[in-house]
């Protein structure tokens, strides 16, 4: 159940559902600081993407609980890092735990067709809005599963939304997000 937890909050952060303090608890590292299974990973899981930096969110349980390290708690060793890619279709940003597993990425693709599921079903399931050629593809692994998740940015006149949808076409519980934007 720890490891669940664990793994649950380090998506959340990674994927930027925990922002308010994420600078906070992350170090910046050097990249011959970073274990090399992880940096073999990075080649394997996104080749054609250069690293552009590298972080780690120091992170334990007590009492069962997930908590973030305070800056001036600083374990020997790391247990999680955030590297951040760069390169000519997409940049990403991922997580991996000190073994080389990927725990999530966020993928940004720009002018990228969506995958043919994806895209019939946000056309489908929301007439008359407009998908960008941009959007993320989230990536979350639980249980040795991997899942992904499609964020689209849509437009109708002043009104931008945005939804998910998983792999296969479903769109997730997360719903929409509305915003209006002011021309």
């Amino acid at each position: 159940m720890k490891k669940l937890i664990f793994s649950i909050a380090l998506a959340a952060l990674s994927l930027g559902v925990i922002t308010a303090q994420e600078e906070v608890f992350t170090a910046k590292l050097k990249k011959e600081e970073v274990p090399q299974a992880i940096t073999i990973a990075i080649e394997k899981d996104f080749p054609g993407l250069i690293a552009s930096g590298f972080k780690t969110i120091p992170a334990e349980f007590v009492d069962g609980t997930f908590l973030l390290a305070s800056s001036n708690n600083k374990p020997d060793r790391y247990d999680t890092y955030q590297v951040e890619m760069k390169g000519p279709r997409y940049n990403a940003e991922a997580t991996y735990d000190s073994m080389g597993k990927l725990i999530s990425a966020r993928e940004s693709y720009k002018n990228t067709p969506l995958p043919v599921p994806v895209e019939r079903a946000v056309k489908r399931d929301n007439p008359g809005w407009t998908a960008s050629q941009d959007h993320e593809l989230l990536t979350i692994n639980r249980d040795d599963q991997q899942k992904a998740y499609y964020r689209v940015g849509l437009t109708k006149g002043n009104e931008k939304m945005w939804v998910t949808y998983d792999a296969h076409g479903n769109e997730t519980k997360t719903g929409k997000e509305h915003r209006m934007h002011h021309m």
